[in-house]
């Protein structure tokens, strides 16, 4: 864009002086723009202002807060004490996933309340589990539509309408599934315990495969496993998964493997009945196991 200035030097001459700019079209733009706006000469930026602010205001009053109540029975009509409820808004719109539980009393009576406030949606997604056995790792836990192998009917969520600033009652709800406990020990081609050292359990990896195959689930003890499921005296785990079929492997370093297996899948069943299960080292996959490396490079790393 050009911008010209003209000066007469004397009245009557004809000469002139022009000093021409070149300015950019969008700089000027909003210069002007950013002008009207401090000295409040431009109305319409204004009124954008106030409505953007009219509509956030406007989805604040749209958010509310909700509670859910019940009683959690066995396929009996039974309560249950220390189930578990979830009520799950869906799966998330951005990389933030957080889900809320609460546990049944002992009359199996719940009270499920966001302790955020909701978004305007009404729906959400019930799941419903019966205890986890206790200090047991269980990798394999609702909301189970974050799971895609996990398509068998027993893994679905009841769809419920919740009311806003208010409590729905659904009354007796039924547990879909159940759990049991599998300790899962770790042996040396001698049958000897194999990892003994808490800190070589944080590069142990369990994966947890379907009837079919696929994988369902698979990653590494917390601090906090460790400390609640790990017994490093008899190098094993104690593992919670749902009734059914499933393959357990894991592996020492972690993801990298190799993955040892019982070969075999294992047959979970409820939560009065606790299973035992041995993964072995193979002679291929070397006599020395990773505590004792790890114990060595510690020791390499002392100070003198």
């Amino acid at each position: 864009m050009l911008l010209t200035y003209k000066m007469n030097v004397k009245p009557g001459r004809s000469l002139s002086i022009a000093i021409t700019f070149f300015v950019p079209l969008a700089f000027l733009i909003c210069a002007i723009a950013w002008s009207s706006i401090v000295t409040g000469d431009l109305g319409l930026d204004r009124n954008v202002h106030a409505q953007s602010l009219t509509s956030s205001q406007a989805a604040t009053r749209r958010a509310f807060r909700y509670r859910v109540r019940g009683r959690v029975v066995d396929q009996s009509g039974r309560p249950v004490a220390h189930a578990r409820i979830v009520v799950d808004a869906g799966p998330p719109t951005s990389w933030e996933d957080v889900s809320y539980f609460v546990e049944s009393d002992e009359s199996g009576r719940f009270l499920f309340y966001d302790g955020e406030e909701a978004t305007p949606n009404h729906i959400r997604f019930l799941y419903v589990t019966g205890p986890v056995p206790g200090n047991a790792r269980s990798p394999i836990m609702p909301p189970f539509n974050r799971i895609p192998s996990l398509r068998e009917r027993r893994f679905a969520s009841r769809r419920i309408k919740i009311r806003e600033n208010a409590e729905t009652d659904l009354g007796d709800v039924r547990i879909q599934v159940s759990y049991g406990a599998i300790n899962v020990r770790f042996r040396d081609v001698n049958g000897r315990p194999l990892v003994l050292d808490e800190k070589a359990w944080t590069y142990v990896w369990l994966r947890v495969r379907n009837q079919r195959g696929q994988t369902v689930k698979f990653g590494s003890f917390s601090i906090s496993d460790i400390e609640a499921s790990v017994n490093l005296a008899d190098s094993s785990a104690k593992v919670a998964l749902p009734e059914g079929t499933w393959y357990i492997e894991g592996s020492l370093k972690e993801d990298k493997g190799p993955w040892l297996t019982s070969g075999a899948p294992i047959q979970v069943g409820g939560p009065n009945r606790e299973l035992y299960l041995t993964l072995r080292q193979s002679a291929s996959s070397g006599r020395m196991p990773t505590v004792i490396r790890s114990q060595q490079e510690s020791k390499a790393r002392m100070p003198q």
